[in-house]
């Protein structure tokens, strides 16, 4: 749940950094937290494998971005909404090099989530390694510019640099963030209906 939070933070800052509006920047932090939502149709053992995927599993793993997508498009009743879009582009390169559709990524807003996204995994411990520091996460980021990240958000120098996103008063009702993270993979039934779905999607917002 904790790197939802904090990557959408950090696309919020890059946003408004980068001179977007108001209500573009709610449309990022809302849509952020949701980019990953397809991974409920992934096995909890590839999710937490340690070791490299097989072709199979990094097939299976690849599927969540298009299968986020079709969840968002459907239950929000919008294919070309923000979160639908960066469900299922939040793989893709400027480059072409990415995934699912192998497309050149130009979609400012989706962009930006793409490299917050980036950033809080690279700094944060997974499985399969430990976390980077964040100097070296940032050099990386600069490093894509142009292949793998739009160079505008990449120059966002105050955004990458701001102090670490980690206080329990973060202004985001969590209480059901758990639904994203691992541990709930293994219990989500794909053929949930609309208003569990709904009750999914929903449940991870800005405190009001």
């Amino acid at each position: 749940g904790n790197h939802v939070i904090r990557m959408a933070k950090y696309s919020r800052l890059i946003a408004e950094q980068l001179g977007l509006s108001t209500e573009e920047c709610d449309a990022i932090e809302m849509a952020a937290p949701m980019h990953d939502i397809g991974k409920i149709c992934i096995p909890l053992e590839i999710l937490q494998k340690t070791a490299p995927l097989n072709l199979e599993e990094r097939c299976q793993l690849e599927h969540h971005a298009l299968a986020g997508y079709a969840l968002l498009a459907y239950y929000l009743r919008d294919p070309r909404c923000l979160a639908a879009r960066a469900a299922r582009d939040h793989y893709e390169r400027r480059d072409g090099s990415g995934y699912p559709r192998g497309i050149h990524l130009r979609d400012p807003m989706v962009e930006i989530i793409v490299a917050c996204d980036v950033f809080d995994a690279l700094t944060c411990d997974r499985p399969y390694r430990k976390r980077w520091s964040h100097a070296k996460a940032v050099a990386h980021i600069r490093e894509q510019s142009g292949r793998h990240f739009d160079p505008r958000v990449v120059t966002a120098e105050h955004g990458w640099w701001y102090p670490e996103i980690k206080t329990p008063d973060h202004g985001w009702d969590i209480s059901n963030a758990n639904i994203l993270t691992d541990n709930a993979y293994e219990s989500c039934d794909p053929a949930m209906g609309a208003t569990s779905v709904r009750t999914l999607l929903c449940s991870i917002r800005p405190k009001k």
